[in-house]
Order: C-alpha cells, then sequence, then structure tokens
C-alpha cells in the first residue's frame, strides 16, 4: 500500500480583537489586515464543501468515487484540494 497526502478544505472561525470608530471600520480594517491585534481563537466550524479538486483534471478518481458510492458534485469533488503520493 501507499501513502498519500490529501488536502481537504475546511471552515475555521478566527476572532480578532480591532480598535476602530465603529463596526464598518472594524471589519474593514480585518479584511485588509489593517493594524489589528494578533488572532485571539481559532475554532474549527466544518469540511467546507463548496470548494473542490475539479472533476475534469481527476476524471478517474471521480468515476472511483461514484463506483465507491461516494456522492460528489457535477464539477467538483467536494472539500478535497488535491491528492498526491507521499
Amino acid at each position: 500500500m501507499s501513502k498519500f497526502k490529501v488536502e481537504q478544505y475546511e471552515t475555521y472561525i478566527a476572532t480578532y480583537i480591532v480598535e476602530a470608530g465603529n463596526e464598518a471600520e472594524a471589519v474593514y480594517k480585518v479584511l485588509n489586515g489593517v493594524n489589528f491585534e494578533d488572532e485571539i481563537t481559532t475554532e474549527y466550524c466544518e469540511i467546507n464543501e463548496e470548494l473542490g479538486m475539479p472533476i475534469d483534471s481527476h476524471q478517474e478518481i471521480a468515476d472511483s468515487l461514484k463506483t465507491m458510492g461516494i456522492s460528489i458534485g457535477e464539477d467538483i469533488i467536494p472539500s478535497i484540494r488535491s491528492v498526491s503520493l507521499f
């Protein structure tokens, strides 16, 4: 058997402390990486199935997954970013 490295998209929630005059300015600073303190927490939320590996580039893997009974999208293999030999 071989070993493989599989990268999966996951969603995390990062919490920041921001000094700002109002909520919009606080959001602006986080979105632009401007002047915010260190991240104070990171919390796992869920597997992100909206992103995935394109089927057109990985048709053999997609076909094998379907044969195994795994539900995949029309265009992507949900949540998987890449797979390669380790």
